[in-house]
């Protein structure tokens, strides 16, 4: 049975930083500038309800209903940080190592999750609290 163990008031936090500079980031267009009001609204819609439907799957258990097949890329991206920290990877070799990235398909995705991870030392969705 999956237990949530969440930091929620983190993600509040992060989700309220990340609305701010995705929308200053949308001031700073020059195509379409126009319209960036209503693409500021598109965004904010957009990710509240992702967010929204992340508390819902996450916090309040539906993962139990609809599982987590999703978590695959974590767990990739989590073993490609530790092989990395293994090898003695350093932050100026890391360029390089995500190269690796273009030598097959579908494993992009597991660098982008890898990379956070390696960095921080961290290889959880969302940090506990302790």
């Amino acid at each position: 049975m999956y237990k949530p163990d969440n930091d929620l008031l983190l993600g509040i936090i992060l989700v309220c930083i990340l609305a701010g500079v995705g929308c200053f980031l949308i001031t700073l267009t020059r195509h379409h500038f126009e319209t960036r009001h209503i693409q500021m609204k598109f965004f904010l819609i957009a990710l509240a309800v992702r967010f929204a439907a992340a508390i819902v799957v996450y916090e309040f258990g539906l993962i139990n209903v609809i599982g987590d097949a999703d978590s695959s890329g974590y767990f990739m991206g989590a073993w490609y940080a530790g092989s990395w920290r293994q090898q003695g990877i350093g932050i100026l070799d890391l360029p390089g190592v995500l190269l690796g990235a273009l030598d097959s398909y579908h494993e992009g995705y597991y660098y982008l999750v890898g990379t956070p991870m390696y960095l921080s030392g961290s290889v959880g969705r969302m940090p506990r609290r302790y």
